[in-house]
């Protein structure tokens, strides 16, 4: 932001700032209002330099790493401090409400400073969504702001926010032999998976914060692991998307992406766990980028929580919502198959009609368990 900067470098502030005066170079959520700090964004945990990295280091120029889209400008914004951990999700309670203050202003403010992709490597369980970060992850998304976020460390099915909110894209981890990672969260509100494992990427390596790797020899880079890795792959596609077809939106970003994924296999036994581990598979850039507009219809598992089951009947029912993501589709039949002999589908074919694009639609499910 040359205009707050001084000869282009980072100004010293005295005194509370409004609006943030003197945000040259992004913003540290994590400084108090009175700290010359806060507008000085440095990486004392490495994370968010290492994400950044994957998504726009330096392409062609022999040194380090080659990012995903390097023609693009990074705005970076501090919302961890120094004392924090690296951990996908905030364990301590007592820090949850200062945590969900500093993303909600950090996702505002670069919603109103014009990004067009937010990358979230991180998240927190349900308890800590609170309404101020589902409101500021609204805006943005009401802004065609594209939000693309980390399912979580965990080696489980339990949402993680924000990537179980409709429209944001959650983002799970394949290992390098393009089998599903054991670390990386999973389920239906996951859309779709990309490399997590052993990724190589920048890290500090400045006078003022400088860290020293603990897997790699060469200092400025390091090797990490997690979801967190994974989803700035899915950014920087999004970035190409957004750069090849100014204007999209995040429907189509969505739709384009998830309609070119490939399936994702596990090594033992080698059968396909798509519908264990996410929505969709394996992001495939070159398909994304190419694809020709067509329906992408996909159930909005991410809307489903709690079913209401009824012991005494074992029976369950719920509304299933499928929504068209792209272009009109016709005559739509939707079939769902249930893959466990215990569950019983009263209906289990649909008739959809005509579906618009950006249209859904409702349908009951009457589910019979066989055992309780």
């Amino acid at each position: 932001n040359e205009d707050q900067c001084e000869r282009g470098k980072i100004p010293r502030l005295k005194g509370p700032q409004q609006d943030y005066q003197g945000d040259c170079m992004g913003w540290n959520f994590t400084a108090s209002a009175n700290s010359p700090a806060r507008n000085r964004p440095f990486d004392h945990l490495g994370h968010g330099t290492h994400v950044a990295g994957i998504i726009a280091a330096k392409r062609g120029n022999g040194v380090g790493i080659a990012g995903i889209c390097d023609h693009i400008r990074i705005l970076p914004l501090k919302i961890v401090g120094r004392g924090s951990n690296e951990s996908d999700e905030t364990a301590d309670a007592e820090e949850t409400q200062a945590f969900s203050d500093q993303v909600a202003k950090a996702i505002r403010y670069a919603t109103h400073r014009g990004a067009q992709v937010i990358n979230l490597s991180l998240g927190w369980p349900k308890v800590a969504n609170v309404e101020l970060l589902t409101q500021a992850i609204q805006e943005a998304l009401n802004h065609n702001v594209t939000i693309v976020a980390a399912s979580g460390n965990n080696g489980h099915s339990t949402r993680i926010y924000p990537c179980a909110i409709e429209g944001v894209i959650c983002v799970g981890a394949i290992n390098n032999d393009g089998t599903m990672a054991s670390f990386s969260n999973y389920g239906g509100h996951v859309d779709v998976l990309a490399p997590g494992r052993s990724i190589l990427s920048t890290y500090p390596n400045s006078p003022l914060n400088s860290k020293t790797p603990l897997i790699f020899s060469s200092p400025g880079y390091e090797v990490k692991n997690g979801t967190s890795q994974a989803a700035p792959f899915v950014s920087g596609l999004v970035a190409l998307l957004k750069m090849k077809y100014p204007g999209m939106s995040n429907r189509e970003v969505r739709a384009r992406i998830l309609s070119s994924t490939r399936k994702v296999y596990t090594d033992e036994p080698f059968q396909d766990m798509n519908e264990a581990t996410a929505l969709a598979g394996l992001v495939q850039f070159d398909q994304a980028l190419t694809i020709q507009p067509q329906p992408v219809l996909r159930p909005k598992l991410k809307t489903l929580d709690l079913i209401p089951f009824h012991p005494q009947s074992l029976q369950a029912q719920f509304q299933l919502e499928v929504t068209n993501d792209w272009s009109p589709s016709q005559d739509v039949d939707l079939k769902i198959i249930s893959k466990n002999k215990d569950i019983k589908l009263a209906k289990d074919v649909f008739h959809l009609g005509v579906l618009k694009s950006g249209e859904s639609k409702k349908v009951l499910l009457q589910v019979q368990l066989a055992n309780a």
